[in-house]
């Protein structure tokens, strides 16, 4: 369905909804936490230079349900949210429910209103994605069998290492003032969903830089996974195009795999090598 539901009537549709994991007390409570204070941090910079003022903030792009009872869970990062994500044309085309959850005063925020902010979260693939994006690193997916929508049985979810906010520009050409205070939080913020959402493979394709600022140990080093020396046209490459994975020291352990990106996550290589790599992820861990 390309456009989504509309009207959506927050004191009318409230108490049909389910927390996705409201079969355990303690984690239904710490969701909630989660969503509370990312909300507060919301309204804490939407003020600052930068900042998408007609947002709100996305702890993750996925469906979450879907996710939880998956056999394996698949966790991409990025840095955070693009200004696309809150078309100027119609803001919350991509997640119906934001203006209602916007309009909710701060102190009126609870349990029912972090319910209906993860259900708005997870409609997202079934709603008006953001392609561009997403479609870079779906081949990575296929090559595991996984798929962002939960249509498969194995599944992904996107998260952003800086910040659930969106920003404009993008993260790069922020101030420094700006990415700093943005960073200090959300960085806290992605560990706390991490832990929560105890990922099998974690994959990041972006600078070194950021990949360093993962909040994660390793419990060995990285080594390589795949080498790519040729272009599509069987042009030798100026430099190879090299992916590596790490074991992350987590309960139970995670597969991280880290690639260069281009304007795109895994941009400089081609759809069949980037399923190739998602392929040679799946048998690191398992075994051809």
């Amino acid at each position: 369905r390309p456009d989504g539901p509309r009207g959506f009537d927050l004191e009318g549709d409230l108490g049909r909804l389910t927390l996705p994991l409201a079969s355990s007390p303690m984690l239904e409570a710490a969701w909630t936490r989660l969503v509370l204070e990312t909300w507060r941090d919301f309204d804490r910079f939407r003020e600052r230079d930068g900042v998408v003022r007609t947002s709100m903030p996305i702890l993750f792009f996925g469906n979450l349900r879907a996710y939880l009872a998956s056999p394996i869970r698949l966790l991409s990062v990025g840095l955070n949210p693009s200004s696309a994500e809150f078309p100027d044309e119609e803001p919350f085309r991509r997640f119906p429910r934001g203006e209602a959850l916007t309009a909710v005063a701060p102190e009126d925020r609870d349990e029912a209103f972090a319910r209906s902010y993860l259900e708005s979260l997870c409609e997202y693939f079934h709603v008006a994605p953001y392609t561009r994006w997403f479609d870079s690193l779906r081949p990575v997916l296929r090559g595991m069998g996984v798929s962002f929508a939960g249509s498969l049985t194995r599944v992904a979810l996107h998260t952003d290492l800086y910040s659930s906010i969106a920003t404009n520009p993008t993260w790069g050409r922020l101030r420094n003032r700006t990415k700093a205070t943005l960073r200090e939080a959300g960085v806290a913020r992605w560990r706390e969903i991490f832990d929560l959402l105890r990922p099998t493979f974690v994959v990041t394709s972006f600078g070194k830089d950021y990949l360093e600022s993962l909040p994660l140990g390793y419990s060995r080093g990285w080594r390589e996974l795949c080498r790519f020396t040729h272009k599509r046209s069987g042009e030798p490459r100026k430099r190879p195009y090299v992916a590596r994975s790490a074991v992350v020291e987590c309960d139970p352990p995670a597969r991280l795999l880290h690639a260069p990106a281009a304007q795109t996550p895994f941009g400089s290589i081609s759809h069949e090598e980037r399923f190739e790599l998602g392929r040679r992820l799946l048998v690191d861990l398992y075994g051809s």
